[in-house]
């Protein structure tokens, strides 16, 4: 059975009409997904099991070409001294581009505080998602 944090935050998302998945292999875990503007996301939470604090992961919104990871890092630097919400990591082993986020939460109000943090985070990566595309293909 899923815990406490991750049962307030679905039940939350689904009165908004936004799917969520608890992750069977993981009671602490969840995914949403969202189909941006200029691209598409899927973003985990990983709840501690006492549900005081939770790890955001966005991936899965850009592909990055080996021959451009040097490129990566940079716009990964770039991306993560203008949006302060969220930080940028290059995954040598998927090649791909990551957007985490930490939170420290509470039972009572973590749902609100998850959605907030979920929807920061998938709109910093449609603005970001354009600067990606921008270092790939140029």
């Amino acid at each position: 059975m899923a815990n406490a944090a991750v049962q307030l935050f679905s039940a939350f998302m689904e009165a908004k009409d936004l799917s969520v998945q608890v992750l069977e292999k993981d009671e602490n875990a969840c995914r949403v997904g969202f189909e941006l503007e200029n691209t598409h996301v899927q973003i985990f939470l990983d709840f501690s099991e006492d549900g005081t604090d939770v790890h955001f992961t966005g991936v899965d919104f850009v592909k990055i070409p080996q021959d451009k990871a040097e490129t990566v890092y940079k716009v990964c630097n770039d991306c993560n001294s203008q949006f302060r919400w969220v930080k940028f990591t290059w995954d040598e082993e998927h090649k791909c581009v990551d957007c985490v986020a930490d939170a420290v939460i509470q039972l009572d109000s973590c749902a609100e505080e998850c959605f907030e943090i979920v929807m920061r985070m998938a709109g910093i990566i449609d603005k970001a998602y354009p600067t990606f595309m921008k270092a790939i293909w140029a």
